[in-house]
């Protein structure tokens, strides 16, 4: 039911956007989301309500083709549906539902994250003490994690290195990036790798903001690919293509892969951090107080792997 409501309550949102005047192109990004998510989620409930919410000029959806989707306009039927949508949503809210357990949204682009988060819960006993609170872990793209929680649709996500200054980060774990490649690669013999030496290969990383300073502005942007998540650059590298910059600890131990030193500057270091709603004048709401705990519990295990032991 609960998914059902969330759907909904986004549809809403979109519709009413459209009812205003707004073109589709533009909603998607009112609402912190791709195009094609609220493409997706609007077509979907179209199907599922059996409502002709949309005039299309040609009865066809075309996601992409801005003249066609600005040229479509909303239908009596679909008006009708959008008030009694609002409607049951208001009734929804009125309501006083027991809570049975309560669902911390997370959103990250680490698949790791899956497994050392309830670690990080459950080696202080937190699980124990608050039995109604279960985790949802989503693994997304970058741009993915921000829009979740700027929408509402995660509590908070967990990023390495976001480059967006719409939302709020705060740092938990800082690692060195390496160089890393194939063991076979030409290179792989050199025991300290150069800036010179790396010009004539393709760089792979997560971020342009892992490449070392000293080359990093003059280095050709058409020998650099970025991917997603780490678990790409080790498929490339692990079939012998190019060289990568990557934290250690990123690297699984059955890779063929390893690691040199840079002569030059030191390498960029990469930050993990947790990702909030940035709060505004107009936004000053907080993480529920189960969120508030789980993240307060992830930066305390992070403070005390950090710290030195006895």
């Amino acid at each position: 039911m609960k998914s059902g409501i969330d759907h909904l309550e986004f549809f809403c949102g979109w519709y009413k956007h459209l009812l205003d005047g707004v073109p589709r192109s533009d909603i998607a990004e009112m609402l912190y989301a791709a195009k094609p998510i609220s493409e997706a989620d609007t077509k979907r409930t179209k199907n599922s309500v059996e409502v002709a919410i949309l005039r299309n000029i040609d009865d066809m959806l075309h996601f992409y083709d801005v003249s066609i989707l600005e040229a479509e306009e909303a239908t009596d039927e679909g008006k009708e549906f959008f008030d009694r949508a609002e409607d049951a949503l208001r009734a929804f809210r009125s309501l006083k539902l027991p809570t049975l357990s309560t669902v911390v949204k997370i959103a990250t682009i680490d698949a790791g994250a899956c497994y050392w988060i309830p670690r990080a819960l459950a080696e202080n006993d937190f699980l124990k003490q608050h039995p109604n609170i279960n985790l949802e872990i989503r693994i997304r793209e970058w741009w993915q994690v921000i829009a979740d929680v700027r929408s509402g649709r995660a509590h908070f996500g967990v990023a390495t290195d976001i480059p967006n200054s719409s939302v709020e980060t705060k740092t938990f774990l800082s690692r060195p990036h390496q160089i890393v490649m194939h063991e076979n690669h030409r290179l792989a013999e050199k025991e300290v790798i150069t800036a010179d030496s790396l010009r004539t290969e393709t760089i792979v990383c997560l971020s342009t903001s892992a490449l070392p300073a000293d080359f990093a502005g003059t280095f050709p942007e058409s020998q650099t690919v970025v991917l997603q998540t780490g678990s790409e650059i080790v498929n490339w590298l692990a079939n012998g293509i190019g060289v990568g910059f990557l934290p250690h600890d990123m690297i699984p131990l059955w890779t063929p892969l390893v690691t040199r030193k840079y002569k030059g500057v030191p390498l960029p270091v990469a930050k993990d951090a947790l990702i909030t709603r940035k709060q505004t004048k107009k936004n000053k709401r907080k993480l529920p107080e189960h969120a508030q705990q789980v993240y307060d519990c992830i930066l305390n295990f992070w403070a005390a792997e950090k710290a030195p032991q006895p």
